[in-house]
């Protein structure tokens, strides 16, 4: 699963030197010029510390240029990829998406790095309003129906559903942690991930296949004025089912900034035909008014979906997937198992929040959709 980033600001400090003259010689590589006034630069903080970007003034407009994490010879296997990945976008551009494809070449080499390069998009931060989330639901919507009727591209990885990667991480961590608390409650995770799989899948049995985004997030959307303006990150973009994306989408929806008013915890009390937030359990809290507002949005552009009914077993499965391969990572590195223990017992948290929310969230979109009462459609972008 991706790795979790802050969301990156704009840093107004003068850039250094160094800096100044290595976005300047990209900028001249990629056949895009200085501004009028000369380099205007400056640095975005936050985000992966390994993946540096800055913001430059071109003779084509506002340009991010990152370093990329690999070098030039670790890119050559993979720059196909890339290139699919970058003529879809540019697709997606031409229908109406705000991908932010360069004015240029999207890839420079310079002394052995990658860098890459996007058009700066209006917009700021997702502000967690339900108004954001809906319009997120109906720009996924979009997105996957563009999708749909898209050939080729990346086949392949990064699925979290049903998958032999997020199994041995189980079966690692078991092994890390032995026979304690916390190797009992991996094996609780295993069983609820296993299950959770299966149900999945069986629901899914004959879903369609096509391109989906693949890292599709709060953090990775641009707003303005309550409208999507940007999806970023498109590194993710595959071949999977659309129905795995929603999930995934809707459960980072309902977990953006934490816990918040609307939120559902699994300690939350039913009250006056409502969930009320418990505050003290920020770490499992479901901001299940957004989650809502996120499948209305999506419904609403997709029409119904008969499959949306396996939605809170997919959404377990996503949780359990992003904090096992996380967990165990950070294991294999700090060693600290309080550490682990809290953050599997954080998830298994989440789950419990999720299978009580569940109804309340699918009772917010079209029963129809969810009981078959009308002809419904296993993917946007079908007909």
């Amino acid at each position: 699963m991706p790795e979790e980033e802050s969301t990156p600001r704009d840093d107004r400090s003068p850039p250094a030197a160094e800096d100044a003259a290595l976005v300047a010689t990209v900028l001249r590589l990629a056949g895009l010029g200085e501004s009028g006034g000369g380099l205007r630069l400056r640095r975005l903080v936050g985000g992966s510390s390994r993946s540096a970007k800055w913001i430059v003034e071109s003779a084509a407009g506002p340009i991010v240029v990152k370093r990329r994490r690999e070098s030039a010879e670790s890119l050559a296997p993979r720059r196909q990829r890339f290139e699919q990945r970058h003529r879809i976008e540019m697709l997606l551009e031409g229908a109406g998406i705000p991908t932010g494809v360069p004015p240029g070449p999207p890839l420079v080499e310079h002394a052995g790095e990658v860098f890459e390069l996007s058009r700066l998009l209006p917009g700021g931060p997702d502000g967690g309003s339900r108004a954001e989330a809906a319009a997120a639901g109906v720009m996924l919507a979009r997105i996957h129906g563009l999708l749909a009727r898209t050939r080729g591209g990346p086949r392949g990885g990064g699925s979290w559903h049903d998958a032999p990667r997020v199994r041995a991480a189980l079966a690692a961590l078991a092994a890390q942690l032995g026979p304690t608390d916390s190797g009992e409650l991996v094996r609780v995770l295993r069983a609820r991930y296993d299950a959770a799989a299966a149900q999945v899948e069986a629901g899914l049995a004959d879903a369609p296949i096509q391109l989906i985004h693949g890292d599709y997030h709060p953090g990775n959307l641009l707003f303005r004025r309550g409208a999507v303006a940007g999806v970023l990150d498109w590194e993710a973009l595959r071949r999977d089912r659309p129905l795995l994306e929603v999930a995934s989408a809707t459960l980072a929806t309902g977990r953006w900034r934490g816990g918040s008013p609307g939120g559902i915890g699994a300690g939350t009390d039913r009250a006056a035909g409502g969930v009320l937030a418990n505050a003290g359990e920020a770490p499992d809290a479901l901001d299940v008014d957004r989650m809502a507002g996120f499948l209305q949005g999506y419904t609403a552009g997709a029409g119904a979906i008969a499959t949306l009914g396996i939605l809170p077993a997919a959404m377990q499965e996503a949780a359990i997937a992003a904090a096992v391969l996380r967990t165990q990572r950070r294991l294999a590195v700090e060693a600290v198992p309080d550490r682990a223990e809290r953050r599997l017992a954080a998830v298994e948290l989440r789950c419990r929040a999720i299978e009580l929310a569940a109804p309340l969230l699918l009772g917010t979109v079209d029963p129809a959709g969810l009981s078959g009462g009308r002809r419904s459609r296993d993917r946007p972008g079908s007909s």
